[in-house]
């Protein structure tokens, strides 16, 4: 099962960790997304390989209007070769 996992600062400093299904996920954020524009790019990409594993490291910026003050966060995703599959594993570091 596919799980999507976001990473936030805490207003003390430390750090918390969220572990969603993409049906979860869907249904936490879908009707903020029905409701509201959103705009995403990414800004640099980085791959990094280990044999039968690969990591990418996406740095983007979103915003909620064109000219809006953009919000950037970094996501990974971790890939690696299981017999005839391919796995992953996806983070969000915001």
């Amino acid at each position: 099962m596919r799980r999507l996992t976001a990473v936030h600062k805490k207003s003390d400093g430390s750090f918390s960790a969220t572990s969603v299904t993409v049906e979860g996920y869907i249904e936490r954020a879908g009707k903020y997304f029905r409701e509201k524009p959103f705009y995403e790019s990414e800004l640099l990409r980085r791959v990094e390989k280990f044999g039968q594993e690969a990591h990418v490291f996406s740095t983007y910026e979103s915003r909620e209007a064109p000219d809006a003050k953009p919000l950037r966060g970094e996501s990974t995703v971790s890939a690696f070769q299981r017999r005839q599959a391919l796995v992953l594993r996806e983070h969000f570091l915001g």
